[in-house]
């Protein structure tokens, strides 16, 4: 018999199992109401109760001034994002989608702390105080101007001992300006680590650097060698690159080999940092900045550090590392990196930016010392302290603008092959996304270092107080939301004993403090200071103020996040009215709001209204923004997901498809959002009965995310959990059990044994156990559900009774009449009364135990 209630597509003799999560765990988030940072009008929904609604959604579209702010990701969220600072007065919100990637898991609590873990591998940046100079973004046109004068090179090839000794002959001319090492791995291994030099060398090449500025560089570099395209200028401080093509390939001339072999042992030892940097800067800086930390970096006074520098470390004659393996990239590398211990990144300005921040090869090295766990700190040279200072103050978008653009898709690198085997490497081992997260979390910890030192020495500036507050909060890890709520606080507390309570600048304050506490999850608090803030503002500016409205779409995303689904309504309402009367009701801050609402009343089942204003929203963001655009395909996949809710797949599949073609054109094919519509592309299938088409959809969606956000993410884990399900419905058994078994342990772990969608995952697993004929252990998973439910859940709560209908007929199936009689009974009590005689879960309940007692021969 199969209970009619819970959409089993296969009873299994005698038992059934609610599928209700198969659906429910797939897709973006509905539940899951996220914006872009500095974003004012988004909603949280509290979601539904458990196995009740199968569908979800995307993200909810946001506009700017938010009390509620995004929970970031890291696949996406920038380096940082600047604070509302005191409310806007202006309506020039604008319509930007969510830039938390779109998880394909549909949230059931009012208030789900994100699974994710804080950024992995985060190094700690320097202690001493950051330096650099003013900070502008970083284009790629400037890079590629920047290429065009003066590329530099970045293998750090790590020298063996014995292969330091050997040099090319001489007739091998050399080959590029880029870092060679004396042999095709250039790793040492087992007992033979790298070998670097003291720093007196170091700054003897720095002496002879200073020495020939006021020369110019040579017209004609040495044959093969050359990558800038006008020689220096005289007066012009030598680059690391100018030192390699004027200094260390005039003193290894001879030899052929690496300037370190022709080094005293006094001068040479074994290696314990790492010296990441870009060959364009100058290297006087790179020196100053290793003495200024020269102290901090030695292990004690009698052990001073010793540096691995490219350079001087290997031998710049030889062509070997052009047939480099593809383990040296993926494994040697990394070794050789944690066999040194320390890594200093050497942050020089120039061209506006960092230029290790467009480097591939100073990207790769944050990453390889990041993933093998060494000390890692970045570093500005001392004569940019002050103007970093004072940019951080001037021109802090400027900063976060160099940041944002940190990306391995947009890193350059004077050699292809170099960039090209880079790009592999990552791929076969983190995966870009990782990659890109271990690499941002790094910069972040620097620039958190650098506001800090400011702060310390500007103590009364709030425009520094804000910068760092809104970089801490974008960081997302547990330690900086800490740090950054109790700034705010403190902020708060001087404002209103010198300002008063309904000063602007202290309203300002409480919504950031109020969204802050919001993704913390600390709601009732959150509540109140938006309630406080709500009323200033009405009180100052008016009820119709486009700041206003947006504290007033804030609550109501507050109340939503709570499960005040009736109370969050009017709100809603009322700030699309007000946004109407501002804009019209084409602009797309009216269309943010009108989604957001639809949203809202997706979730509370007014599904005929939500659809309208779904489509609304639809409709103009593709006449306002066009049809490509990430809003439109945000609202395109929304409508899709409700129309599936609704029955209406034949209608839902143009719309989903349309939008996973937009996604994968305008995103990629692996990024995060586009895999999401993918696992819904491919359960919409599923649920269409075209099982044969959904199987390769899935299998994508979770190789996509096992490759770009790691085995154990909660977006692969669901992408598990569909792959499995959907191999249950077609039979594959022995592929669907491993992988529910996978993501039952994943849940377990990140969410914790008795979160009720961790119970739901038990039961997914009892039922293909049951249908592989283990009913031992299926019963011991089935009730470890329902005794979790019990706990958490009304005793009549539709999921408790699935659950309580599941176990009575499992142990039917297992001859324990007495035992499943009295669960089969008390399922159908509780429906009757609950849900009424005539209901379909009620008229099931009743079959399955009229079946039961027929076969003893008893009447119900």
């Amino acid at each position: 018999p199969a209970d009619q209630t819970t959409n089993q597509h296969h009873p299994l003799p005698c038992t059934t199992h609610h599928h209700s999560l198969a659906s429910r765990l797939t897709m973006g988030t509905c539940a899951s109401k996220s914006a872009t940072a500095g974003s004012a009008e988004f909603a949280r929904s509290a979601g539904t109760p458990p196995f009740v609604k199968n569908m979800s959604a995307d993200a909810k579209l946001s506009t700017t001034e938010s009390l509620i702010w995004p929970k970031t990701n890291a696949a996406t969220a920038t380096a940082c994002s600047a604070g509302d600072g005191a409310p806007s007065t202006s309506s020039g919100e604008s319509s930007r989608p969510s830039t938390r990637p779109e998880s394909p898991r549909r949230s059931h609590e009012p208030s789900r702390p994100s699974t994710r873990p804080d950024t992995p591998g985060r190094a700690t940046a320097s202690s001493t105080g950051p330096s650099a100079a003013p900070i502008m973004s970083t284009t790629d046109a400037a890079a590629d101007d920047e290429d065009a004068r003066d590329e530099d090179e970045k293998p750090a090839p790590l020298p063996s001992p014995v292969a330091r000794t050997h040099g090319r002959a001489p007739s091998t001319p050399p080959l590029s300006a880029r870092r060679r090492q004396p042999s095709v791995s250039g790793i040492p291994s087992g007992a033979s680590p790298p070998l670097g030099v003291t720093l007196e060398v170091l700054q003897e090449l720095r002496d002879a650097a200073r020495a020939m500025e006021s020369k110019p560089g040579p017209t004609q570099l040495t044959p093969g060698l050359g990558s800038r395209h006008t020689p220096r200028a005289a007066g012009e401080p030598l680059s690391t690159e100018d030192v390699c093509h004027e200094i260390v390939l005039d003193r290894t001339r001879a030899q052929k080999g690496a300037l370190l072999a022709q080094l005293p042992s006094a001068r040479v030892g074994v290696a314990t940092v790492y010296v990441s940097h870009a060959w364009r800067c100058a290297f006087d800086e790179l020196v100053s900045t290793l003495e200024e930390h020269h102290a901090s970096l030695s292990s004690d006074t009698d052990h001073p550090a010793i540096y691995w520098l490219d350079i001087v470390c290997v031998g710049q004659w030889s062509d070997a590392l052009d047939h480099r393996q593809f383990e040296w990239w993926t494994s040697s590398f990394a070794s050789a990196i944690k066999q040194i211990g320390r890594t200093v990144l050497v942050l020089s300005p120039k061209g506006g930016g960092f230029a290790a921040m467009t480097r591939a090869w100073c990207l790769f090295e944050i990453n390889a010392a990041v993933a093998a766990g060494v000390d890692l700190r970045a570093a500005v040279p001392p004569e940019h302290a002050e103007a970093l200072e004072q940019a951080l103050v001037d021109d802090f978008d400027g900063v976060r603008r160099a940041l944002d653009a940190v990306s391995l898709r947009r890193a350059h690198a004077s050699s292809q092959a170099d960039l090209d085997a880079i790009m592999s490497a990552v791929q076969a081992t983190c995966g870009m996304h990782e990659f890109e997260t271990r690499v941002i979390a790094v910069l972040r910890e620097w620039l958190a270092a650098a506001l800090r030192s400011a702060l310390a020495s500007r103590p009364e500036n709030t425009e520094l107080r804000a910068h760092l507050v809104a970089l801490l909060k974008a960081g997302g890890g547990k330690a900086w939301r800490t740090e950054a709520e109790g700034l705010l606080r403190e902020e708060l507390e001087a404002h209103e004993q010198r300002l008063g309570v309904e000063n602007m600048e202290n309203l300002g304050v409480m919504k950031r403090l109020g969204a802050l506490l919001a993704e913390q999850g600390k709601l009732d608090e959150a509540e109140a200071l938006c309630r406080r803030a709500l009323h200033g503002h009405e009180t100052v500016l008016g009820a119709d103020d486009p700041s206003t409205l947006g504290l007033v779409s804030s609550l109501g995303g507050l109340l939503s996040e709570q499960g005040r689904l009736g109370e969050a309504e009017p709100l809603y309402r009322r700030a699309l009215e007000g946004r109407e009367r501002q804009h019209g009701a084409e602009h797309t801050d009216t269309l943010i709001v009108a989604s957001n609402l639809g949203m809202l009343l997706w979730d509370m089942s007014k599904l005929d209204e939500a659809e309208l204003l779904l489509r609304r929203a639809l409709h103009g963001f593709e006449h306002q923004l066009g049809v490509t655009h990430a809003s439109t395909l945000t609202s395109t996949n929304n409508l899709g997901m409700l129309l599936w809710d609704r029955g209406e797949r034949a209608d839902a599949e143009p719309l989903l498809r349309r939008a996973l073609e937009g996604r994968e054109t305008e995103l990629g094919m692996s990024h995060p959002n586009t895999l999401a519509t993918v696992g819904n592309v491919g359960m919409l299938l599923k649920d269409l009965g075209r099982l044969d088409e959904a199987e390769p959809l899935l299998r994508r969606a979770l190789h996509g995310h096992e490759h770009q956000l790691g085995a154990e993410h909660a977006d692969t884990l669901t992408s598990v959990v569909n792959l499995g399900i959907l191999l249950w419905d077609m039979g594959k058994l022995e592929e669907a059990e491993p992988l529910l078994r996978r993501a039952l342990r994943g849940s377990e772990q990140q969410l914790g044994a008795d979160h009720l969608e961790t119970l739901a995952l038990a039961g997914t697993l009892s039922a293909v156990l049951q249908a592989r004929g283990a009913l031992g252990e299926a019963e011991a998973l089935l009730r470890r559900e329902l005794d979790g439910k019990l706990r958490q859940l009304s005793a009549e709560d539709p999921s408790t009774l699935a659950s309580v209908s599941d176990l009575g007929m499992l142990l039917w199936a297992r001859g324990d009449i007495d035992g499943a009689t009295p669960l089969l009974r008390r399922a159908l009590d509780a429906r009757e009364r609950r849900l009424g005689r005539e209901h379909p879960d009620t008229l099931a309940s009743a079959g399955h135990l009229g079946s039961l007692l027929k076969s003893t021969g008893k009447q119900l």
